[in-house]
């Protein structure tokens, strides 16, 4: 039973895929080394987790709760999310309250210029199309 444990383990790697046990040429794997899937670096590996674990925080510490590099998709930019374009009156509605805001929280005119608020609004309005009312508009 352990065999098949093991087997699995080999196959799916330690702490959801971030290390891999090492392959060696004659095709069999060695269950005492490990390899960072991040940085390709080889660890031993005695049954516990912790050094792993301490080698994530400390080396890759961005991607520590993330998925593991096998495992990740590549992200997808904003102007390839599918997705339908707002409506006139959406769109004018969603003008209207940037407007609004703008005015009401006494922010900058050009805070519409903001890369960052345009992606939110893109995101948020599942329209990749849509421009933020500006001076020129």
């Amino acid at each position: 039973m352990s065999r098949d444990i093991n087997i699995i383990d080999s196959r799916k790697g330690i702490l959801n895929g971030k290390f891999s046990f090492k392959a060696l040429p004659d095709g069999s794997v060695d269950q005492t080394k490990v390899i960072c899937n991040y940085c390709r670096c080889e660890l031993s590996y005695h049954r516990s987790t912790l050094s792993l674990k301490y080698h994530l925080l400390a080396k890759h510490t961005a991607d520590a709760d993330s998925p593991a590099p096998a495992a990740r998709l590549r992200q997808t930019t904003l102007e390839r999310l599918p997705g339908r374009r707002l409506d006139t009156s959406t769109s004018s509605k969603l003008s209207t309250a940037i407007a609004k805001w703008v005015a009401t929280a006494c922010r900058p005119i050009n805070i519409v210029e903001d890369m960052g608020l345009r992606d939110i609004i893109w995101v948020a309005s599942n329209d990749c199309t849509y421009e933020l009312p500006s001076r020129a508009v």
